[in-house]
């Protein structure tokens, strides 16, 4: 189980074994592409792109922002 709070709602998300082993590996400080193969080494018919996905639109993860506005607080 892996509980979101992207905003005001509250997200529960029922992980598969390969999503955990993926964040729990980028949570230690591994690269995308490096966790990627190693889940892919345990799990190769692992969707990364539905995986990422999803972490994505559940505020799991969050793409960087740059420019003037980037506030890194």
């Amino acid at each position: 189980m892996l509980v979101t709070r992207p905003g005001e709602e509250v997200f529960v998300l029922s992980l598969g074994e390969p999503d955990y082993r993926w964040l729990v590996l980028v949570d230690q400080g591994a690269s995308l592409a490096d966790a990627l193969d190693e889940t892919l080494a345990l799990h190769p018919d692992f969707d990364f792109a539905q995986s990422l996905s999803q972490m994505l639109a559940y505020g799991v993860l969050c793409v960087p922002q740059t420019g003037e506005d980037h506030d890194p607080r």
